[in-house]
């Protein structure tokens, strides 16, 4: 029996569309969800509700009056928000504070650790497109 040697090499190149979005039209959806988000485990009704659309550009709207906030709420029912556009995302943890009139949203990103409450316009937004997130 003989040795043989040989030589090989692998290359890796990036693949543009898991590193950029290139698809400016991506689908864009977002979740309010009862458990953690993990890639591989999908998401059924009733332990995860799901906007697109109109929606989700909504919802964006809603988020973007946030003010910062040392303050949050108690955990509800769904306490996770994910938002997915195209190859991108992000997740929030989700508190809310029941008042007479109102429920106050508070949104935490899981990655920086930025807590902000969403404006009362904004927690309008989040509790028409998800009312059994609030009640």
């Amino acid at each position: 029996m003989q040795a043989v040697r040989s030589n090989r090499s692998n290359r890796f190149k990036p693949n543009p569309f898991i590193t950029e979005p290139t698809d400016t039209d991506a689908v864009s959806i977002g979740y309010v969800h009862k458990y953690p988000y993990h890639p591989s485990v999908p998401f059924y009704y009733p332990d995860a509700v799901s906007i697109e659309g109109q929606g989700y550009e909504r919802l964006t709207e809603a988020l973007e009056t946030g003010t910062p906030s040392t303050k949050n709420g108690e955990a509800g029912e769904y306490m996770y928000l994910t938002l997915l556009k195209g190859n991108r995302g992000q997740q929030f943890e989700l508190s809310y504070h029941k008042r007479s009139q109102k429920v106050d949203v508070f949104v935490k990103d899981m990655n920086t650790d930025e807590q902000f409450k969403l404006s009362s316009e904004g927690a309008k937004i989040f509790h028409e497109l998800f009312p059994s997130a609030v009640e």
